[in-house]
């Protein structure tokens, strides 16, 4: 990574889906090559084509550390996909634990609502989940 990037490689290069390299790496877990990527100025909050973030693609995978840095980073963290769903919101509804409890460190808002009407606690998998939110101050 650093040899392309040391070579003029575009860093915010887009694939098929049009995601960005952070956005993979971010969804993947590579928490060493996102930080490479962000020192040499990669959009932190470039979008692929379903408005998802890199921040969005790692909650989803719960990539609890990466989460964390990219929030340390300045990663909208309330920032919406095309659905109108936050990160939070998607961690929320899979049960991603790690990145639940990133996000809400970093002050991910508890109360904004997808296209559906959904909040993150309206959509919480599971019990723990739930409950996480409710202790940030959700509420039914």
């Amino acid at each position: 990574m650093h040899v392309l990037i040391e070579n003029g490689e575009d860093k915010n290069l887009r694939g098929i889906d049009d995601a960005t390299i952070l956005i993979y790496a971010a969804e993947e877990g590579k928490g060493e090559v996102v930080r490479v990527l962000l020192a040499n100025g990669a959009d932190i909050n470039a979008r692929d084509r379903l408005g998802m973030t890199a921040l969005m693609r790692a909650a989803l995978n719960d990539c609890g550390d990466v989460v964390a840095l990219l929030c340390e980073n300045n990663a909208d963290v309330n920032a919406q996909s095309g659905d109108g769903e936050t990160a939070l919101i998607k961690a929320a509804r899979f049960g991603r634990i790690r990145a639940v409890r990133a996000l809400l460190a970093a002050g991910a808002r508890i109360d904004i609502r997808s296209n559906k009407g959904h909040t993150a606690l309206e959509v919480a998998a599971y019990g723990e989940t739930a409950q996480l939110l409710r202790e940030a101050g959700a509420t039914d």
